[in-house]
This record gives structure tokens, C-alpha cells and sequence, in this order.
């Protein structure tokens, strides 16, 4: 009976701890079943395999993101692909689902040698450290090199079959689109669009010109580049048969045809471009600004403006290159003008202007004094204040000499033998500055005293003109020969505007010509076939056939870059493959199973129960304490009124026997 009531006793102890335990977590998972939503999703591992990676760069230089590959676009993109862009219309909704992170298969292999390593007894702190570092250094490297992209189709209404279909395309719409629109696998190796040549359309031939330069100047760069590459020398472009070095040796010849093209393009006015060079217009020479004018002041009008056209010959003339050009339309040079316009000068204004002072011909002939006149006092006022210009560089020039004269007899009185011999050499030094300023004084005096003689040559020569016309007034000269001089003036005088007119157009097109030459040269920059500027002034036509139009030279250039295009994506093929450029799959999309519990929930679980024990356990050594406590006072009361207990001091459940109890009752 002893042996049967402790494992009695055992048992029910056992009862109370696991009833509770086994009821809760009975309950538990009943509730975490009810209330557990449905979770689906998919997972792709993929690997990155283009360099770059480990910089956080695509193989052109663009920066790359892990987001790229479950991009707005990539994800639209791939429904396309597989027809699904109507079924699953919510794209902002499904490209929520997407996610992707870090995958780094040899994790546990860096992490089980970090340990390996700390597990040495003889490694000190410092290695310790270095052994932290280099692992934190690869487990970031070995992060970059593979991802993990999951969709997450909980409460979203799609089939397991186009779950896997969408996240199995998506890598591949990224790299489709990372290396058809971005140019992403390149690697630097970049051709100059076919299309941008094409669709060029300068308005001008100069414009075409500096459009097209630019063009083989960007080709000619990437054919360089390509040529300082190991693999570039030797890649050949299996349509045309060339090769990148075959390709520069043509471009050569292109540059120089490039050159020679606009050779006679300055021979054409059309061409020609408005200079900026300060230059008399042809709108100066026109008639109808002067026609109201007198004869004999429309004759000064006349030769004033042949000074004019002399100015503009001689801004002209003073150019590197024009005592050569000519006009494009006339022909004229520069020194041909100059001669014609010498020519109206000695003949043509003398011969109409005797005529009309000798015989008094004039419009008004109150007015034609007055003219003379009031250009006289002029000149006058004009002479004098030459003269006081030359008196007063006069009185400067006696003043510098005069100082000069006391500063040495100062030093000569005061150093009679030569005590500030350092002085003398310092001053002597300054005689060379002084004769300098003195020669100045003397040009300027020279100078304005030449155009005081021309101010009163021209006074005089006025002078004599007015008094030609006056006495022609009073002799009262014949009516009839008036009249023939006056219709041969009317006759001559446009004659002569149309002329200057004309003189003034040429040199326009000659400075034009000269500017569009220089425009031309300063097309090709530093080029190895420069031309001179007057190769660009030529005006025989024996070689014109030399000189290709830009058409073909556009067309030859437009074959040139479509070769270099198929080479540089040869190379690149061969650098990085045809397809997937970019990533390899790591294996099959797979539907990630669900686990019935999740890792916070088992711990909840784990907790509950634990919690329930130690309260079935407080609660069993409560009762016991308590029963131990009745069963001791029973032992003293027994004891103290003579009766013998039958209470076993051993386990709690024992039965005391009837003359106790009898004896208890009697107690209480």
C-alpha cells in the first residue's frame, strides 16, 4: 500500500502540469489556424555576371541598383511578353508584390571560417579583427554577386502557373531593356548612331558642313579608342570585310575630301554670310538721299563718298589675303578698284565741276556762295586750331628742355667735381626715355602741321572755286550752253551714284568672301590636312571636279559608322555574349512553402507553455505546503491527547486512521 500511493501521487502531480499545457497549446494553434491568412509567394535566384558589380556599376558606368530588376517598366514589360497585361490590369497593385534582396550562397562557409578562426587559442586581438573585417568585406562581396526576387501574391488573385511565368521573365525584360535602351553591357564601346547621321539637315552648306565635320570627328574618336584596345586592332566586320584599322585608313581619305569640298564655295554670293567687320554699306551711295542738292555741293557729296569706298578698300587690303581675292561676281580685285575709283576722282568729278564754276550752272545760285563760304570758315577755324595744337606741343617740348637744362647746371654747381658720379650714371640711363618723348613731340608736330598745309590747300582751293562761280554769275554765260551742260550733269551725276554704288557692293562681297573663307578653315580646328585661308579664295575652275559635294561625302560616312556599329557590337557579343549579358539563373522559380507556425509565433508558444508549467508548479508546492502544515498541527494535537497518528510524514496523500480521525474530531 506504501508503493501504490506514491506513484499515485506522481501521476496526478504529472496531470496537473501537462493538462494545462497540452490544453493551451490545443488551443493556441487552433487559434493561430483561424486566424492565420493565406500566404502565398514565388522566389527566383538569379546571379549578376558583368563587371562593374562589385562597384555598384553597370559595364558602361551607369550606376546599378538591385531596384532596376523589378522596375515599374520591367514588370509591364514582362506581362506583355507573356500576355498577361489583361488579366492583371493593376500594374502599380502587382509591382507592390515584387521584392528583391541580397543573396549570398556562401554565407555559412565564410561564417564557419570566421569561427575556425577564433577558435584558435593563439590567435591575439588584432587578428581578431583583421579576421572581422575581411569577413564583413566578403560577405558584402558575396552579397552583390546573386539576389533573390520574390513575389508575394497573398489576397492577390493569381494562378500559381502565371506567378511563375512572371517572375521567371522578369530578369530577362530587365536585361533586355538595361542593354537595348540603356546601353548598360557596352562597356564603353560606343558607336555613333546611324539615324543622327541620317536625319541631318543643316539649312545652310556651311552649317552642312560643320555638321558633318562634327560627325566624323565623333567617328574618328571611337575608331581610335577602339584601336587602343587589345581586341579592337584585329576585329573585322564580316559584312564589308574590313577592319577597324582598313576603316581608319579610309577616314583619312574622307577627311581630306571634307577639306577640299568647300574650296570654290566663296566663289558663289549665295553663300556668302553678313561680316561683322565695320564696312560702308551700298545703301550710303544711293542717289535719292542727295538728290535735292545742288550741283557743285552734289559733286563734293560724290568725292566725299569715293573716300568712303577708299576706306573700305583699304580695312580690305591691309588683310593677310587681300591683295589677292576678287570679287566673286565682278571679278574686280582690290587694286582695280582703287584705280577706278582715281580714275572718277581725276576725271570724272573735274570734268563736271569745271563746267559748272566756269559758267556759273547751279540749281540756286545764292546758294552755291553760301556753300563755299560757310565750307571756308570752317576750314579756318579747323586751321587755327591746328596752330594752336602745334604752339602748344611746341611749349611742352621748351618747357622738357628748359627743366632739363636747370637739373644739370643744379647738379654741375652743386657736385663741380663729380662727387655724385653713381647720380650721373643713374641720369644718363634716362636719356634714352628722354630723346624717346622728345621724338614723340616732334611726330605730333610734324604731324598736325601736314594737315594744317591740306586744310589750307583745301581753303584755297574753295577759295578759288568761289570765285570762279561768282565772276561766272556776272558774265551772265549763254542760255543755250547752259542748258547742254546742265542735261549732260543731270545725265552724269547718277551714272556716277550707280557706280559708287557698285564699287561699294564689291567690296562688301569681297570682306563677305573673306569671312566666309576664314568660317570655312575654321571648321576643320587642328586637322593634319589644313588648307591655307586663300585656298578657300581660289577662282579658276580647272580642278572644281576635285572638289566632292557633301552628299556623297555624307553617304561615305554614313557606310563608315554603319561598319564601325557592327564591329563595336561584335566585340561586345564576344565580350559579354549574345543573350543574358547581364545575370544566369541559379534555378527554377519555386513556390516558397509556408510553415504552419512562424518563428515568432513558435516562440510565443514556447513561452506559454513554459509559463504554464512554473505555474502548475507553484500551484502543486502551494497545496503541499499547505497540507504539510494541517497534517503537522493534527501530529501535535495527537500526540498531546495520547492517540497515535496514522499520518505518514513521506507523501501528502496518506490516509490517517480512524482513531485519529475520531480523535481529531473529538479535538475540534
Amino acid at each position: 500500500m506504501s508503493t501504490v500511493l506514491p506513484n499515485n501521487n506522481m501521476r496526478i502531480k504529472l496531470r496537473v502540469v501537462l493538462i494545462p499545457i497540452l490544453l493551451f497549446t490545443l488551443f493556441y494553434l487552433g487559434f493561430v489556424y483561424m486566424t492565420k491568412p493565406v500566404e502565398t509567394a514565388y522566389s527566383q535566384l538569379i546571379g549578376f555576371t558583368f563587371k562593374g558589380l562589385e562597384n555598384h556599376h553597370y559595364p558602361n558606368g551607369d550606376r546599378f541598383r538591385l531596384e532596376d530588376v523589378i522596375s515599374k517598366s520591367v514588370v509591364e514589360a514582362a506581362l506583355e511578353e507573356l500576355g498577361l497585361s489583361h488579366k492583371y490590369d493593376d500594374l502599380t497593385a502587382l509591382e507592390t508584390r515584387f521584392s528583391i534582396f541580397p543573396y549570398s550562397p556562401q554565407r555559412d562557409v565564410l561564417i564557419d571560417k570566421y569561427n575556425s578562426i577564433l577558435a584558435d587559442g593563439r590567435v591575439i586581438a588584432a587578428d581578431i579583427d583583421d579576421a572581422r573585417q575581411t569577413l564583413t568585406k566578403e560577405l558584402s562581396q558575396a552579397a552583390q554577386v546573386a539576389a533573390v526576387i520574390r513575389l508575394d501574391t497573398s489576397s492577390f488573385m493569381m494562378t500559381e502557373d502565371d506567378a511563375l511565368r512572371l517572375i521567371n521573365a522578369i530578369p530577362k525584360q530587365w536585361v533586355e531593356q538595361a542593354v537595348s535602351v540603356r546601353g548598360v553591357s557596352s562597356n564603353g564601346f560606343s558607336s555613333l548612331s546611324t539615324h543622327v547621321i541620317k536625319d541631318s539637315d543643316a539649312k545652310s552648306s556651311l552649317s552642312s558642313l560643320r555638321q558633318l565635320w562634327s560627325y566624323y570627328m565623333a567617328l574618328k574618336g571611337e575608331v581610335s579608342v577602339l584601336l587602343a584596345q587589345s581586341e579592337g586592332a584585329g576585329a573585322l566586320d564580316v559584312e564589308t570585310g574590313l577592319s577597324l584599322v582598313d576603316v581608319n585608313s579610309l577616314m583619312s581619305d574622307l577627311e581630306q575630301k571634307l577639306i577640299y569640298a568647300p574650296i570654290y564655295w566663296s566663289r558663289n554670293p549665295d553663300n556668302l554670310l553678313v561680316i561683322d567687320e565695320a564696312m560702308y554699306s551700298s545703301r550710303l551711295f544711293q542717289l535719292d538721299l542727295v538728290k535735292n542738292l545742288d550741283y557743285l555741293i552734289l559733286i563734293d557729296v560724290i568725292s566725299d563718298r569715293i573716300d568712303l569706298v577708299k576706306q573700305n578698300v583699304n580695312k580690305l587690303i591691309s588683310t593677310e589675303y587681300g591683295g589677292v581675292i576678287t570679287d566673286p561676281l565682278t571679278g574686280m580685285a582690290l587694286d582695280d578698284l582703287v584705280r577706278l575709283l582715281d580714275d572718277m576722282k581725276a576725271y570724272d568729278i573735274d570734268q563736271l565741276r569745271a563746267p559748272l564754276l566756269q559758267l556759273g550752272i547751279s540749281k540756286d545760285s545764292s546758294k552755291v556762295p553760301l556753300y563755299y563760304r560757310t565750307r571756308i570758315k570752317e576750314l579756318e577755324r579747323e586751321r587755327e586750331s591746328l596752330g594752336l595744337r602745334v604752339a602748344s606741343l611746341q611749349n611742352a617740348e621748351d618747357r622738357y628742355l628748359h627743366a632739363l637744362g636747370n637739373q644739370g647746371n643744379g647738379e654741375s654747381s652743386a657736385n663741380p667735381m663729380g662727387a655724385a658720379f653713381l647720380d650721373k650714371i643713374v641720369s644718363m640711363s634716362n636719356k634714352s626715355t628722354d630723346t624717346t618723348y622728345r621724338q614723340a613731340l616732334s611726330a605730333d608736330t610734324i604731324q598736325i602741321e601736314k594737315q594744317s598745309i591740306e586744310v589750307n590747300k583745301e581753303i584755297q582751293r574753295l577759295e578759288g572755286f568761289l570765285a570762279l562761280f561768282s565772276q561766272a554769275i556776272v558774265n551772265k554765260t549763254k542760255q543755250g550752253l547752259k542748258q547742254e551742260y546742265t542735261s549732260q550733269v543731270d545725265r552724269v551725276i547718277p551714272q556716277l551714284f550707280k557706280r559708287l554704288e557698285e564699287y561699294a557692293s564689291v567690296t562688301q562681297r569681297i570682306s563677305n568672301r573673306l569671312r566666309y573663307a576664314a568660317d570655312i578653315q575654321g571648321v576643320y580646328g587642328d586637322s593634319a590636312f589644313l588648307l591655307p585661308l586663300d585656298a578657300y579664295l581660289q577662282d579658276t575652275t580647272t580642278t572644281l571636279s576635285s572638289a566632292s559635294p557633301l552628299i556623297p561625302l555624307k553617304d561615305e560616312l554614313l557606310r563608315y559608322s554603319e561598319t564601325v556599329e557592327r564591329i563595336i557590337s561584335s566585340l561586345n557579343n564576344e565580350r559579354y555574349g549574345l543573350v543574358n549579358t547581364l545575370y544566369r539563373q541559379l534555378g527554377e522559380p519555386t513556390k516558397i512553402e509556408q510553415g504552419f507556425l512562424s518563428k515568432q509565433q513558435k516562440v510565443v508558444l514556447f513561452l506559454g507553455n513554459v509559463s504554464l508549467s512554473c505555474f502548475a508548479l507553484f500551484l502543486i508546492i502551494a497545496v503541499n505546503l499547505k497540507r504539510r502544515n494541517v497534517t503537522s498541527s493534527s501530529r501535535d494535537i495527537a500526540t498531546a491527547s495520547g492517540v497515535s497518528s496514522t499520518f505518514s510524514s513521506d507523501t501528502l496523500f496518506t490516509k490517517p486512521s480512524a482513531s485519529g480521525l475520531q480523535s481529531l474530531h473529538h479535538t475540534e
